[in-house]
């Protein structure tokens, strides 16, 4: 099989990585050689915005910008447990910087209300919206395909855990 890149998955902060499957499996829907490495990168205390008692995104990727990759990878997905806001969101699930090949993904409301099947269906929805974004791809109107934005966990379980064929079209796939 010839992959179109490699990804590599950290664990960001000190809880527990989720399991690598749901991971590893939206790292295959763009056809990237994942790396799944759950040596946790630390979380500074200068990023976590203690009025909201959230990590503040910007901040950890504007640390993280300044970390060069390991070599032979292109990507690079951080996933957290703690809680991640940005701007004037109250909560984002993730956010991706295409420009540096990295995003962030946070597992923290991924859980809620949900059994194992559902949240490891969760995590593979947003893991793959942010490698979207790491492919290039924005937003997607069509509120059934995983680059559809999601504000609440509902949205997530609204979407179809594929891309649309517009959005599939727009990095080759098909």
């Amino acid at each position: 099989m010839k992959y179109r890149g490699t990804i590599l998955i950290k664990q960001l902060g000190r809880i527990p990585m989720p399991p690598s499957k749901p991971l590893v499996s939206a790292a295959s829907l763009f056809v990237l050689k994942s790396i799944y490495d759950t040596t946790p990168e630390p979380l500074e205390k200068f990023e976590i915005d203690e009025k909201r008692n959230q990590y503040d995104a910007s901040r950890i990727l504007s640390r993280l910008t300044s970390k060069s990759k390991p070599e032979g990878v292109d990507y690079v997905l951080y996933v957290m447990g703690e809680d991640l806001f940005v701007g004037k969101f109250n909560f984002v699930f993730g956010v991706a910087l295409p420009s540096f090949k990295i995003a962030l993904l946070s597992t923290y409301r991924l859980g809620m209300n949900a059994g194992w099947k559902l949240y490891e269906e969760r995590i593979f929805k947003e893991a793959a919206h942010e490698i979207g974004h790491l492919m290039g791809l924005e937003h997607c109107y069509n509120s059934n395909c995983i680059m559809s934005f999601a504000n609440s966990v509902l949205d997530v379980d609204r979407k179809l855990p594929i891309l649309c064929s517009d959005c599939m079209r727009k990095i080759g796939l098909i």
